[in-house]
């Protein structure tokens, strides 16, 4: 058991552990940390893969707040629409995994096509094509791909599940 911030996290019992959040800049689309004091803590969590080497830690990007009305609520709906804008992104965020050594990705969008979240109806069409992307990517770089999906039909009618 190692104490992380106050929590006892049992070696052996986790498989994945997932940092929420990473951040999209919404107008160079670049990777980067929620605060400056997060580097400190992806540091803490890479030093639990030295005592535990079966674990992985993943980048979680988004979240509720990140499409919350004002300057990020719409990135993710630019990015999944804009092939030069997933370009910065990807090329940012494989290098912001290696620098920080993030085992995968989980993309937290919440939601694509629902208007109450700025969602817009291309979403439902353009994510599976990013989700696509960042696949490949994350294939070619031995890394780990999640999603985020939301547990209620309001919002889960918004994702094309077949093709995701």
């Amino acid at each position: 058991v190692i104490s992380f911030y106050g929590l006892q996290i049992p070696f052996g019992l986790y498989t994945h552990i997932n940092f929420a959040f990473a951040t999209i800049d919404p107008f160079t689309f670049l990777v980067k940390p929620d605060k400056d004091a997060d580097v400190r803590i992806y540091k803490r969590l890479m030093a639990l893969k030295k005592k535990d080497p079966n674990l992985k830690v993943y980048l979680a990007i988004g979240g509720w707040t990140f499409n919350d009305p004002g300057a990020t609520a719409n990135v993710f709906s630019d990015l999944a629409a804009s092939p030069s804008h997933q370009r910065k992104f990807i090329d940012s965020l494989m290098s912001f995994m290696s620098t920080h050594n993030f085992d995968g990705l989980d993309p937290d969008w919440e939601y694509p096509q629902a208007e109450v979240r700025a969602g817009r109806d291309v979403d439902f069409v353009n994510f599976p094509k990013l989700m696509a992307k960042l696949k490949e990517v994350m294939d070619g770089g031995n890394r780990g791909l999640t999603i985020t999906l939301p547990a209620s039909y309001r919002y889960l009618k918004h994702f094309d599940i077949k093709k995701l």
